[in-house]
């Protein structure tokens, strides 16, 4: 099982956040398991954001930037050779079949993602008519009820 954590700016550019993480990521055995989410919810300082994704590099751990269309202090943060892709919300999901400038919107991200090497994962899949949306786009990644429902660990690992 894949593990996603999320992480702030602000948290991503605290060295010390970052090297806490390693370590107990390390001690539990998981390191290779983890997926870093830089989340929207605190804007840090770009310079110390880019070392600490230089650490997560290191180690080998993906960094995905999470709900990428819901604000753009992350954009530049995108292209950044550490960043392994962005994630859109569950909110850009239903606006894509709400909106065609929406839609060309994230078909211009996923192309410019692709062109880069970087990964889209489309959140918040709930139906058929959703998947098609991503299959219509390209996005391979996905993510939502439509696939499978919260659980505890102990559930999964069964």
């Amino acid at each position: 099982m894949h593990l996603w954590v999320n992480a702030s700016q602000i948290s991503v550019s605290d060295i010390r956040f970052i090297e806490h993480a390693i370590s107990e990521f390390d001690r539990h055995e998981v390191t290779s398991r983890m997926t870093f989410e830089i989340t929207e919810s605190a804007d840090g300082d770009a310079c110390k954001i880019v070392k600490g994704l230089e650490r997560l590099n290191l180690k080998a751990m993906p960094v995905m930037l999470d709900d990428m269309r819901d604000g753009f202090a992350k954009r530049q943060l995108l292209m950044n050779r550490a960043v392994t892709g962005c994630k859109l919300s569950r909110r850009t999901t239903r606006d894509i079949a709400e909106s065609p400038a929406v839609r060309g919107e994230v078909e211009k991200l996923v192309r410019d993602c692709r062109a880069a090497g970087k990964r889209v994962v489309l959140e918040g899949i709930e139906d058929e008519a959703e998947l098609e949306i991503a299959r219509s786009l390209e996005i391979e990644f996905c993510q939502g009820f439509f696939f499978g429902r919260p659980a505890l660990p102990e559930l999964l690992l069964g």
